[in-house]
């Protein structure tokens, strides 16, 4: 009679992974849907990012078992992570180093943990991992193995990184706005209401003083050019005329000449040169726009007939000081509604990290200090 052949497992076959929830399951008595094996086993050999493993407890977190994805994930076999100890760890990029150890770590004492780093792959380039590894024990204290599930998220930390220059070039977009804005208000219009009040003052005198009035003109035209020169370099992004190529004393006094020729107030200047040499281009760019703002507040509102700029040095640091004596008015009463001039001056000082302080009352005219840093120069 012939035998009949046994239908089970061959005996050298080795039995299919199962997946943890299976296993358990099955341990139970508790029946195992027949696909959960096969989504187990895609999962790890399927086209996700997804890599699983075991790992050391100790020492350099060695892997014990690793899914076969980890080849085309890193551009490394899985006999590289288990014949090479000290691979895995190598491989972290070095300013990611210590915040690996410190999640292995912790999970090596039962702590689930979650971290993300760079990662060199085979081909040099770095590619980052999402790691989530816990550990795995007997009952004690001290896990076993630890085990974990690797994930790239490379195209994730693009995105992030695009988002984030967009972010920057949004944000420096707008503070660009905000200090064109400034700088059209402090030179720009502040040139064309001085130009303004030469023109209505020459329409007054034509009859009367032509000599003035030609002389009024000539300044007039003078000062348009320099407001056509001075937006053509805005457009070219340099600095206005009257900060270019000029000292600061002289620039100054051009800003000065160019306010009193209207008459109506006289300005006058002292530039200590060897406080004006310590300062910065972009210090002495501030203090000009600065000046120029608080001189045309004064002769729109103050009706000031004398006027004072002064760069000294005052309590170790450089100042800036203008000061009229004009009508002045009530510093209590302007608080956050200061007009665009007063809002852009304290601007300009926030940016030099510097001390503003606006004094003026009714009849005693306004005086303006800016004070700087103290630091070596």
């Amino acid at each position: 009679m012939p035998r009949r052949r046994h239908r089970g497992r061959s005996a050298g076959r080795r039995p299919r992974p199962s997946s943890p929830e299976a296993g358990a399951a099955r341990r139970c008595g508790q029946a195992v849907p027949p696909q959960a094996d096969a989504l187990y086993d895609a999962a790890l050999r399927g086209p996700l990012p997804i890599v699983v493993y075991a790992a050391r407890p100790l020492g350099r977190f060695s892997k014990t078992w690793i899914s076969e994805t980890v080849a085309r994930m890193t551009g490394f076999a899985t006999n590289d992570f288990l014949r090479k100890p000290g691979l895995w760890l190598s491989r972290v990029h070095a300013k990611d180093r210590i915040r690996v150890r410190q999640v292995f770590q912790a999970a090596r004492r039962g702590d689930a943990g979650i971290v993300e780093y760079r990662w060199r792959t085979a081909d040099g380039t770095y590619r980052w991992f999402l790691d989530a590894v816990s550990g795995q024990g007997d009952g004690t204290n001290r896990p076993r193995q630890l085990i974990g599930l690797w994930i790239d998220i490379t195209r994730r930390k693009l995105a992030e990184e695009a988002r984030q220059m967009i972010e920057a070039q949004l944000r420096q977009s707008l503070d660009e706005r905000a200090r064109l804005a400034r700088d059209l208000h402090d030179d720009i219009i502040q040139s064309l209401y001085a130009v303004g009040l030469n023109l209505g003052e020459c329409r007054q005198v034509l009859a009367a003083d032509q000599g003035r009035a030609q002389q009024l003109l000539n300044h007039a035209a003078t000062g348009l050019n320099a407001v056509l020169r001075d937006l053509r370099l805005y457009i070219a992004g340099l600095e206005p005329e009257a900060s270019r190529g000029h000292s600061l004393r002289e620039a100054m006094r051009s800003l000065a000449a160019g306010m009193q020729a209207t008459g109506l107030i006289q300005w006058e200047v002292q530039v200590d040169p060897r406080v004006s040499r310590q300062l910065s281009p972009m210090e002495r760019l501030s203090f000009i726009q600065i000046a120029k703002e608080a001189m045309s507040n004064s002769l729109r509102h103050a009706r000031a007939q004398h006027g004072l700029i002064a760069v000294r040095r005052c309590h170790g640091a450089p100042t800036l000081l203008i000061e009229d004596d004009g009508v002045g008015f009530d510093v209590r009463t302007i608080g956050d509604h200061a007009g665009r001039g007063l809002r852009n001056i304290r601007a300009r000082a926030g940016q030099l990290a510097a001390h503003l302080s606006v004094e003026s009352r009714f009849g005693g005219g306004t005086r303006i200090m800016l004070r700087l840093p103290v630091k070596a120069r």
